[in-house]
């Protein structure tokens, strides 16, 4: 049920009853929409305003010149790059946000977790209070950059550099040989041996596998398949990769192998595995167990009640206030 609009210069609508507006480069989900100018709205209700990069999430909002905004309700004030988390904030000129209440001081990259700290030129902060240094899985944010053997780059204007996973945002560039998934965002780039590429003014260079399905399959029913061999299986909204797996029911798959299983909203990343009412697993074999909202990082495992699990295989138990604890956060209202 997905529409564009007759005459406007849209990239791509994928989902159900996904509807983006004129100049838009994409949308991703169930019923999200992308207002005027906005790169991509992923998830289930996200709004994403004008000059926003992307909404990824339940209900998230992103407000004016934000670059993304990630999870349920989790707001971001003007001149942020994002937001990650159920109600965490991000105070002007910070870079990100993730977790419950978890303040990132200025320039900094990330913070994630309950509390968690990252000092200045850091490129993230994964758990409660714990710093993270050179050599880090990810960055996230507005012009941040991650070096060689990263995974990925989410925000406006990032830029990723040889063999990373993948570069999310607006103007995003990823370089020559990387294995890189995908590329989504206005005008983003992806050079030889890439994926996909998604997004307005987006290019893809010689050998790519596709922009737009090379063999890829949907089934009866299906929205959209994009890329080289995915498939999509009947009644999900799409499956965007090279080989990912999406069951039935499912929103999305985005990534390389990563399968999410029925009523998951995505799956991101490579290998990774989302179980049953899971929001989201982004990641190399990051696993979620039933009931989770997330799981981001290498390894990582959340058990049932958690909110997220960011890191090398970082584990947190049930009720635990790290990695957005919900407990945590209603000890704190």
């Amino acid at each position: 049920g997905g529409q564009t609009e007759k005459g406007l210069g849209l990239a791509s609508c994928i989902g159900a009853g996904g509807q983006t507006e004129k100049g838009l480069a994409s949308h991703i989900g169930a019923v999200g929409q992308t207002e005027k100018g906005l790169a991509s709205c992923i998830g289930a209700g996200g709004q994403t305003e004008k000059s926003l990069a992307s909404c990824i999430g339940a209900g998230g909002q992103t407000e004016k010149g934000l670059a993304s905004c990630i999870g349920a309700g989790g707001p971001t004030e003007k001149g942020l790059a994002s937001c990650i988390g159920a109600g965490g904030q991000t105070e002007k000129g910070l870079a990100s946000c993730i977790g419950a209440g978890g303040p990132t001081e200025k320039g900094l990259a990330s913070c994630i977790g309950a509390g968690g700290q990252t000092e200045k030129g850091l490129a993230s902060c994964i758990g409660a209070g714990g710093p993270t240094e050179k050599g880090l899985a990810s960055c996230i944010g507005a012009g941040g950059q991650t070096e060689k053997g990263l995974d990925s780059f989410i925000g406006a204007g990032g830029q990723t550099e040889k063999g990373l996973a993948s570069c999310i945002g607006a103007g995003g560039q990823t370089e020559k040989g990387l294995s890189l998934a995908s590329c989504i965002g206005a005008g983003g780039q992806t050079e030889k041996g890439l994926a996909s590429c998604i997004g307005a003014g987006g290019q893809t260079e010689k050998g790519l596998a596709s922009r737009s399905g090379a063999g890829g399959q949907t089934e009866k029913g299906l929205a959209s398949c994009i890329g080289a061999g995915g498939q999509t299986e009947k009644g999900l909204a799409s499956c965007i990769g090279a080989g990912r797996q999406t069951e039935k029911g499912l929103d999305s798959c985005i990534g390389a192998g990563g399968q999410t299983e029925k009523g998951l909203a995505s799956c991101i990343g490579a290998g990774g595995q989302t179980e049953k009412g899971l929001a989201s697993c982004s990641g190399a074999g990051g696993q979620t167990e039933k009931g989770l909202a997330s799981c981001s990082g290498a390894g990582g495992q959340t058990e049932k009640g958690l909110a997220s699990c960011s890191g090398a295989g970082g584990q947190t138990e049930k009720s635990l206030a790290s990695c957005i604890g919900q407990e945590d956060r209603l000890r704190r209202a």
